[in-house]
């Protein structure tokens, strides 16, 4: 079984597809090396990066980073004291309703809750707490046991 596994990764590897199948369980050092190997190519950092882009474009954690990080800087934004750019009612909404599962969404945006109200600033701090209070009305029950 083990034997039939690492030989269908060898021809998925040495096939020459642009892009290079990536699995949870290997690391992303075992993959640069088996690619370097098996092309003959210098471990050097031009082919590194290269390989790494490849891989990291398929990965469902780098689309999983993406969205994380696109959470937090709408919440940074909405709690800004910079004008919003566009509707920040419908950006609002959005939020809260991505937050509704109790997924890793509520911690990002908690963090950013977290965050202005240690601030100085009187306006991040009124709309960080804005912004708790959708998260209370609207959102889930869950968030009373993230601050008690």
């Amino acid at each position: 079984m083990f034997v039939f596994f690492f030989s269908l990764l060898y021809r998925l590897t040495s096939s020459g597809s642009t892009s290079l199948p990536t699995t949870d369980h290997i690391p992303l050092f075992d993959v640069c090396s088996k690619y370097l190997s098996v092309h003959r190519l210098d471990f050097s950092l031009l082919n590194v990066r290269r390989i790494v882009a490849k891989t990291v474009l398929g990965c469902t954690r780098h689309l999983i980073v993406e969205r994380h990080v696109a959470t937090r800087t709408t919440a940074l934004a909405l709690t800004s004291d910079a004008p919003f750019d566009g509707d920040a009612t419908l950006a609002l909404s959005e939020l809260v309703k991505s937050c509704h599962e109790c997924n890793t969404n509520l911690s990002v945006v908690m963090s950013v809750v977290w965050h202005r109200l240690g601030q100085t600033k009187n306006t991040s701090i009124v709309f960080a707490l804005r912004l708790l209070r959708n998260l209370l009305a609207e959102g889930v029950s869950i968030l009373l046991l993230l601050i008690v």
